[in-house]
């Protein structure tokens, strides 16, 4: 075999020194003019405790210890005769963040998911809340299903309005608005599923792991395994915990990590806890779970006012994990 005498000298990568270019001070007042301009066309937010400060630069107000190498007034100064920007990818949206009504992109977006969610009947189905979804779920388990009683399926079979009065006892309606599907249609059901980000933590195709057996899959019918991921909406720890997820918010963030906004919508609105913007910061969503950096920051933005939504009708929400002081 002739070798090429020609070619280099083959160094491997770990013994390679980087190169380093350094900048005179002639050359960085240079950049200066470009880079304020950069600066300048990155749009203005308000980043609490700040207002109006550059976009481009919120990653470095995220860093510790800042203050020793940012300026933040010379930083404004340079955005001072610009409006803050109303856009959906600005999470750090001081009108999202205290409430109590959402910014106009977000209100938008939330219109458009609720929207598209009640052009179809399942989307209908559970965008009545949580107290005629969990209630019609708890009837199937209860009247129909194949884990309820032979006397309780025997007093649905012979007597269909016992159904109805408990119904309205729980709810206050003899009829749900929207048809509930049979325990036996298991393709609605699925559709479920899907439509929720359920079958996602059932599969644990995410970085969040659910320990599920596949005999646990296999055992139970989609109607089952729907009203179990359901019910984790009441899921509370019974002991002080830290440092840990709870089932509750689990949903959430599933459909967070799948990209699934009109998930997040809905179940926000059917009451699952949502995680407080700090969440964002754990290794479970760095990397970001796509490359698309402005869908990240969208579902970041709706989770802020939908958080503070909670905050306030739940003032005594579960955190098992503390924000970092």
């Amino acid at each position: 075999m002739a070798l090429n005498p020609n070619a280099n000298t083959f160094v491997p990568s770990w013994l390679r020194r980087a190169e380093k270019r350094r900048y005179s001070r002639a050359d960085l007042l240079k950049l200066r003019n470009v880079g304020n301009q950069r600066i300048r066309n990155s749009g203005v937010v308000d980043s609490p405790p700040f207002t109006r400060v550059p976009k481009s630069v919120l990653p470095l107000l995220a860093l510790r210890n800042f203050q020793e190498f940012v300026d933040v007034d010379a930083l404004s100064s340079l955005v001072s005769d610009l409006h803050p920007t109303n856009d959906l990818g600005n999470r750090y949206c001081l009108n999202c963040s205290r409430g109590p009504q959402p910014c106009p992109a977000v209100a938008d977006a939330i219109d458009t998911v609720r929207t598209r969610l009640r052009s179809t009947r399942l989307g209908a189905f559970v965008q009545q809340g949580w107290l005629v979804v969990s209630t019609e779920v708890l009837l199937q388990l209860v009247f129909y299903s194949k884990v309820s009683k032979i006397a309780l399926r025997g007093v649905a079979q012979r007597a269909p309005k016992v159904v109805q009065l408990v119904r309205s006892f729980l709810t206050g309606a003899e009829k749900p608005a929207v048809r509930t599907p049979a325990v036996t249609d298991h393709g609605e059901w699925n559709a479920l599923m899907a439509l929720l980000s359920f079958d996602a933590i059932r599969d644990n195709r995410t970085k969040l792991y659910t320990d599920i057996s596949r005999n646990w899959i296999r055992s139970r019918t989609p109607f089952e395994q729907f009203a179990h991921f359901l019910y984790f909406c009441e899921a509370r720890p019974i002991h002080p915990v830290r440092n840990m997820l709870i089932n509750a918010q689990k949903p959430t963030m599933v459909a967070v990590l799948t990209q699934n906004s009109d998930a997040f919508v809905a179940l926000a609105d059917l009451g699952f806890l949502i995680p407080p913007d700090f969440y964002w910061d754990l290794p479970i969503f760095s990397p970001p779970p796509t490359n698309d950096v402005y869908v990240n920051e969208c579902l970041r933005h709706l989770g802020v006012f939908f958080y503070q939504v909670q905050s306030r009708v739940k003032p005594t929400l579960v955190l098992p994990i503390q924000a970092r002081k």
